[in-house]
């Protein structure tokens, strides 16, 4: 079935998760009116979806997903789901313990959304409200208050020596998260018993998408999870998102512990994985130069909003290993961007939305002739370098509509060749009716100029998109550089002697290990710098 196991590792990965499963259940056609003429389904869900039994023996559906993170990150999510009751597995506590006599559901109560989340599954006739969709700007405080999906008790993994809100000991250098690794693994066996559970479900497996916090102790937890599985999983292909905020502290000492964190995330896990693509949220700033500012009105200060832009980036690559007929596999993308078999590397940017005039290709091409579309780099803060050496570079264009598209159609010539003129090589995959579905939790911040298929429009409309066409270009090359060498910068000018915190415990850092970090990054750059010989014709 070409199965697909994902993990997710901190509040970071967790607020792009929980949007990308909720797009997933988008996907799912529960009417049972024979009537209904909806499209048919090109997604095979079975890639990231795992059939099973309730305790009660009723069939399931859930993710193939492992989550992690630290105590208090689950907020109101029971480990137990009305799917499945505690009886699955005695050893397994029912809540998420807190202290002593405490539990999150009494901690971090329902808000407005998930209230009537549960009201609407107690009454399919009921409508989920306006006023519980515009509350999450105001009252999401973490992944789980805008979740709509349940799942499997073992995808749910609490970190027990970490808290969230912990100022005294907080989560926040790679080696402790290394450390941290160590001991859960010790004390919980969460790799054998849970992992294992879903690897053994499956009968084709295709590779594995990880989604890890690199900002913080997380990055070295995941170095940890990564090494366990390369031992099973040697050959295997592994995506790797090291997500990143742009929201950077004020103190300098803070600023240097998130650039070590990045930099041995970059060196460590880019060498376990098949393919590392450092993502960070974006700024308004980089959303205006982007050009895509009168299209969508994000709030950067709101990691609720800026994983959502994230996430679709992340889910759109991921349609190609989904599809059901002619899929590219996992370890197709992967060969592709490493090509020269040194360049793990990748980046990648975003058209959210694709523009596209809702009166078709003759129109779009009108509209936006001899003007470059809108592309957002979610890798690089800086605009696109047209003189950039591309390596390799796999583009994907979902939501266009096909009652307009005909590839002998002149327009769509002309469309794809103002679209991709920035480029120096494309090889785009048009994935008719697979438009990027946009479920309620998805924040409301599209122009009012888009219509309900995400399509320009002269007029204002009242309602937001239900869905939106998207572009996604994953790349590597020279354009990667200029953030490797802030970093390597970065390492130069650190006062490692001073930050203790990475010395400490069994998987503690000495200064001949900084020295080998940097001499990694060295040779990255050396890579991935400007060479016109390495130029795609």
């Amino acid at each position: 079935m070409r199965e697909v196991i994902t993990l997710q590792f901190g509040q970071v990965a967790n607020y792009v998760g929980t949007h990308f499963w909720n797009t997933q259940e988008e996907y799912f056609n529960y009417s049972t009116d024979p009537n209904d003429n909806l499209p048919p389904n090109q997604l095979d869900h079975d890639v990231l979806y795992r059939t099973g039994l309730s305790s009660t023996g009723v069939e399931t559906y859930t993710p193939r997903v492992l989550v992690y993170d630290l105590k208090g990150g689950f907020g109101s999510l029971n480990k137990y789901n009305a799917l499945f009751a505690a009886q699955d597995d005695m050893s397994m506590p029912v809540q998420w313990e807190q202290g002593v006599n405490k539990v999150v559901s009494e901690r971090y109560p329902k808000n407005a959304y998930q209230q009537q989340l549960d009201r609407m599954e107690q009454d399919p006739n009921t409508a989920m409200e306006m006023d519980a969709i515009t509350s999450l700007d105001r009252s999401v405080q973490t992944w789980s208050d805008y979740n709509r999906i349940y799942y499997h008790p073992r995808s749910m993994n609490q970190i027990t020596t970490h808290h969230m809100d912990d100022t005294i000991n907080p989560f926040d250098a790679y080696t402790v998260g290394r450390q941290s690794f160590s001991d859960y693994e010790r004390e919980t066996e969460s790799y054998e018993d849970n992992f294992r559970h879903f690897a053994e479900e499956c009968d084709n497996l295709q590779g594995f998408q990880i989604l890890t916090s690199v900002d913080d102790a997380f990055g070295g937890f995941t170095e940890g999870m990564l090494q366990l599985l390369r031992e099973d999983f040697p050959k295997t292909p592994i995506m790797t998102y090291g997500l990143q905020s742009s929201n950077m502290p004020v103190k300098e000492r803070a600023i240097h512990r998130i650039m070590l964190n990045r930099s041995l995330a970059m060196t460590r896990i880019l060498d376990l994985s098949t393919s590392y693509i450092p993502l960070t949220t974006p700024t308004w700033q980089q959303i205006q130069s982007s050009g895509l500012s009168n299209y969508i009105h994000p709030n950067c200060n709101l990691l609720f909003h800026t994983s959502a832009i994230l996430s679709a980036a992340v889910e759109t690559v991921s349609l190609s290993w989904r599809l059901k007929r002619n899929p590219v596999t996992m370890a197709d993308l992967t060969s592709k961007l490493d090509g020269q078999g040194s360049t793990k590397l990748s980046g990648l940017a975003l058209a959210l939305p694709l523009l596209y005039d809702h009166d078709g290709f003759s129109a779009t091409v009108d509209r936006f002739k001899d003007k470059l579309t809108p592309l957002l780099d979610l890798t690089n803060s800086g605009r696109h370098d047209v003189s950039a050496s591309v390596f390799a570079e796999d583009v994907v264009v979902r939501g266009l509509p096909r009652s307009t598209v005909h590839p002998s159609d002149q327009g769509l010539f002309d469309y794809t060749r103002s679209l991709y003129g920035q480029f120096s090589h494309c090889e785009p995959r048009f994935m008719d009716q697979v438009p990027y579905p946009l479920p309620t939790s998805y924040p409301q911040f599209f122009s009012s100029h888009l219509n309900d298929s995400g399509y320009l429009t002269q007029q204002r409309l009242e309602t937001s998109p239900s869905s939106v066409p998207i572009l996604t270009r994953m790349y590597t090359g020279s354009e990667l550089s200029p953030g490797i060498e802030q970093l390597t910068k970065r390492l130069k000018s650190m006062p490692f002697r001073q930050m203790t915190e990475y010395t400490e415990g069994d998987y503690g850092m000495s200064y001949g290990d900084l020295l080998e970090v940097k001499e990694d990054m060295m040779h990255l750059l050396d890579i991935y710098t400007h060479d016109e010989d390495t130029m795609l014709e």
